[in-house]
């Protein structure tokens, strides 16, 4: 939903570095938002996630256990990727990518969501968890109680974003840019974070 934040004010400063340009033009806050908003939370694990299951896969995993337990800035920086993970929901990234997506780019959606399964196997293997957020369960319901209106949003979020790239009337666009701006701050509450 990058036209939606672009269109929003997020912070001191315009959402995009020149008026013209496209999601290249975005800046750090709305581009972590917009991922926020369908789920993948990609900013959050891409590199990260990569590079410790790497790490496992080559042998560390006792390392990483290790830094986990005795290293504060460590322990910190696995348990904020567990909580960001836990809140991903790929089937919602899926729901976008078949209203929106070419085939090309549906297949560049499959990829992240697979290298999101890893960053979350990986995750939970280094902080020693069967489930995501096993050591916070008040965070994991809280959560829970608000996944389904979440997922009614995101629905009503996929379908508004279909209809504007029909090119609609001026009124149907500015009803639906209402509904976008809605269903955005609705996401972005219901998530208790921008990204």
């Amino acid at each position: 939903p990058t036209s939606a934040v672009a269109s929003m004010d997020l912070g001191s400063r315009p959402a995009k570095r020149k008026a013209a340009g496209g999601i290249e033009t975005l800046r750090a806050i709305p581009w972590v938002f917009a991922w926020t908003q369908t789920r993948l939370h990609l900013p959050v694990w891409l590199g990260c996630g990569a590079a410790l299951a790497e790490r496992i896969a080559g042998g560390g995993l006792a390392e990483l256990r290790d830094a986990y337990s005795t290293w504060p800035f460590f322990r910190g920086l696995v348990d904020l990727m567990e909580l960001e993970l836990s809140k991903a929901e790929p089937a919602v990234s899926e729901y976008y990518d078949g209203r929106l997506c070419t085939p090309d780019l549906r297949a560049v959606g499959d990829g992240l969501r697979s290298a999101l399964a890893q960053a979350k196997a990986a995750v939970m293997e280094v902080a020693g968890h069967a489930l995501l957020l096993e050591n916070h369960p008040l965070a994991k319901q809280s959560f829970g109680l608000r996944q389904p209106y979440l997922l009614t949003l995101h629905a009503i979020q996929g379908e508004v974003m279909a209809r504007l790239k029909k090119e609609p009337s001026d009124a149907e666009r500015l009803a639906l840019d209402d509904a976008m701006t809605v269903t955005v701050q609705g996401v972005a509450a219901g998530m208790q974070n921008t990204g």
